[in-house]
């Protein structure tokens, strides 16, 4: 979650500067993943340590594939765009010069923004969600210690 706060500092800092630095403060990378049951696997391995699962999102490139995940675990879950992955050689090829679905890196930055990155973890992280992997993101100062029973 970002934060927009009106105030006008000498004109050197952007509301859009405010709102990363905001962000930084209230999320984290947990871990990464190459497939879906590796990323179902290390959710409910953190939650059985104690992670509350209301404090989880999981990121992906794909709506189906972020959908499976949270189908099975229950954490939020974004995805940089609808629909499933294409499968063969042709469908990706069809997808690569489709004018309904162009890829560009700010989509990537843009959802871990609004996810509470900020932009160091962004820059590190956009690259590794543009090649299909799932992100697992974190509340930066919770602690398994502060889960409730649930």
């Amino acid at each position: 979650m970002l934060f927009a706060v009106s105030i006008i500092l000498s004109g050197e800092i952007s509301i859009k500067e405010l709102q990363w630095e905001v962000g930084t403060l209230n999320r984290k990378v947990i871990s990464t993943f190459d497939k879906v049951k590796d990323a179902i696997s290390t959710i409910n391995a953190v939650h059985s340590d104690g992670y509350s699962l209301e404090h989880l999102t999981i990121i992906g490139k794909y709506e189906d594939d972020v959908k499976r995940i949270t189908e099975k675990t229950d954490v939020k879950g974004k995805a940089v765009y609808e629909g499933s992955k294409p499968d063969g050689m042709i469908e990706k090829v069809e997808q690569k010069f489709s004018s309904d679905h162009k890829e560009k890196p700010e989509d990537f930055r843009q959802i871990l923004q609004e996810n509470g990155l900020g932009p160091v973890k962004t820059d590190e992280f956009a690259p590794v969600l543009e090649k299909g992997k799932y992100i697992v993101l974190g509340e930066k100062d919770y602690e398994p210690s502060d889960a409730q029973e649930e």
